[in-house]
Order: C-alpha cells, then sequence, then structure tokens
C-alpha cells in the first residue's frame, strides 16, 4: 500500500507500508540487514511508478543504476510490525542523483538510507546528463539541479 504526499522540496515523496512477515526474519528473530535493502528497493520502485518515471526514463533512452549504498541501521524491526519507508530524491548532480530513504516503525525512525545512482545511456552503456525531457518530467529533479546549476532544465 502507498500514498503519495506533496510537502516542499519533496513534492514526489512517497510512503510504502510492508508488513513483516516471518520469512523477513532471521534466526536473532529480527529483520536481517540484507533484507531492509530488498525493503528500500521496493519502495524505491514504488517511487517511479507513482511518479510516472519509468517509463519517462524507457522514452529518453536514459536508465540509471545503483552506484552507492549508504544505511545506517537504528533499530531493529519483528515479525508483525508494520513499517513505512519514506522515498524522496535527496540531491542531483551532473549525472547522478541520491534517493534519501527513511524506515519508521510507530513514527520512530529505526534506518536512514541514501541510494546513489548514475544516469546511463540505455544504448551506450556511458554515463550522461539527463536531458530536458527527463528534467522536466521529473519536478524534484528539476528542482534539485535548478539549485545547483546544473542541467538545461
Amino acid at each position: 500500500m502507498t500514498n503519495k504526499s506533496e510537502k516542499g522540496d519533496k513534492a514526489l515523496e512517497t510512503d510504502t507500508f510492508i508488513k513483516i512477515r516471518g520469512y523477513h526474519i532471521d534466526h536473532f528473530g529480527h529483520v536481517n540487514h540484507a533484507r531492509y535493502i530488498e525493503f528500500l528497493e521496493e519502495a524505491r520502485w514504488v517511487y517511479m511508478e507513482s511518479n510516472n518515471l519509468i517509463n519517462l526514463f524507457h522514452q529518453t533512452g536514459i536508465i540509471h543504476v545503483v552506484a552507492g549504498v549508504s544505511v545506517k541501521y537504528k533499530r531493529s524491526a519483528k515479525a508483525g510490525d508494520n513499517i513505512q519507508i519514506k522515498t524522496y530524491l535527496e540531491k542531483a548532480e551532473h549525472v547522478s542523483f541520491t534517493m534519501g530513504q527513511s524506515i519508521f516503525l510507530n513514527n520512530i525512525l529505526i534506518l536512514e538510507a541514501g541510494i546513489t545512482n548514475v544516469f546511463i545511456d540505455m544504448n551506450h552503456q556511458n554515463t550522461v546528463e539527463p536531458d530536458s525531457a527527463l528534467i522536466s518530467g521529473w519536478p524534484d529533479l528539476c528542482s534539485c539541479l535548478k539549485r545547483k546549476g546544473v542541467g538545461n532544465g
């Protein structure tokens, strides 16, 4: 289940809700660190789908790939817990962007992450700057790049 929230620089921020199941739990009785990475991936897909960005990427001939993952684990979740993952565009550079993600359990922050992606030309497989169609179609990217004085948006 997801919903979009509108707020400031995070106009396209999404919330993804996941119920922790028994198969998410390791033998220590809590969610294993690697499973959180899967939850974050699911939430980024929700962000891209909810904001109609998947088709936009394909139309422009630009894709993105994960280049770095930074995670700060603060607390654990257990079977039966319901977590909320907030996903938003944290920053953008010439050929990369970082998605900020926070996981909450009962409104308590349990994880913070920054997932850095690079823009790749689908045909030539090299890094590229986002084109004007991608920038204008992704308002948060446009805002981030304008603040930095980057891009053609």
